[in-house]
């Protein structure tokens, strides 16, 4: 899924994102996100972990976990924590690749905010005094700032992923109302492939019904997609009935 050179040059062999597809973007995301995932594992496999973690600004390092088997800081040399270096940076650019390559299109200002060079000039801005002040126990070298500390190590790729995850991922309410539509938008008959239609319906309505288990996203919905409706009052109910998705399927019913 990836092909490291000599020269240190780290290709993540991802399929491109489907941006055209009738799924949920969310559903096309997590798909996308996964298989990313494993292509970062099979490129950089001693820091795959880091890829699923929410970078902390306030934290040394920015948070970000190092697998102890790999990573020895008090004991490695200078040439092997060079090499760390290196490792992160390749990984940093790499994600950064293959996220221009599938976004710079749709997402072309995300893209921009984490230029490395655009990045580092914005977080000295907002957060050098504090990380000088706060952050004192990165290792003692000369000449060396937390806030150099914080901008060498700093993780544009990990950050440009979860802005984008944030804006593709739906959570929340914004995850019950797609998953709500994309079970509407299978309920539409089709003859020519009953099974695969059978199929699709009880997928989403899964997904419907898991999601609209908690009270504030059902009412959500039930404003948004059906506004003339009172809750709990007669009109057209489009909240899941029953155990089984033929129970809404079939009685999308005035109530």
């Amino acid at each position: 899924m990836s092909k490291t050179s000599d020269k240190r040059t780290t290709t993540l062999k991802v399929e491109k994102f489907s941006h055209t597809s009738q799924k949920p973007r969310s559903e096309r995301w997590r798909e996308w996100y996964s298989k990313l995932k494993f292509a970062f594992g099979a490129a950089l496999p001693m820091i795959a972990n880091q890829i699923g973690q929410q970078c902390d600004l306030t934290s040394h390092w920015w948070g970000l976990e190092w697998n102890s088997a790999f990573f020895d800081f008090d004991s490695m040399s200078a040439e092997e924590k060079k090499k760390c270096w290196l490792e992160f940076q390749t990984a940093q650019y790499a994600l950064m690749d293959v996220l221009s390559s599938n976004f710079a299109t749709h997402e072309k200002q995300i893209i921009a905010d984490h230029d490395p060079l655009v990045l580092t000039e914005k977080v000295i801005r907002q957060y050098s005094e504090m990380w000088n002040s706060k952050l004192t126990f990165f290792p003692i070298k000369a000449g060396w700032t937390p806030t150099m500390w914080m901008t060498t190590w700093l993780p544009f790729g990990y950050l440009c992923l979860h802005a984008i995850s944030l804006k593709y991922d739906d959570t929340g309410v914004t995850d019950a109302i797609s998953k709500y539509d994309a079970f509407v938008s299978a309920t539409k008959f089709n003859p020519s492939n009953l099974n695969q239609w059978v199929s699709n319906i009880e997928s989403t309505w899964s997904e419907w019904k898991n999601a609209a288990t908690n009270p504030e996203h059902r009412v959500a919905v039930q404003l948004t997609r059906n506004p003339t409706t009172r809750i709990g009052g007669p009109g057209l109910s489009i909240l899941p009935y029953g155990d089984k998705p033929s129970a809404t399927i079939f009685n999308f019913t005035l109530r």
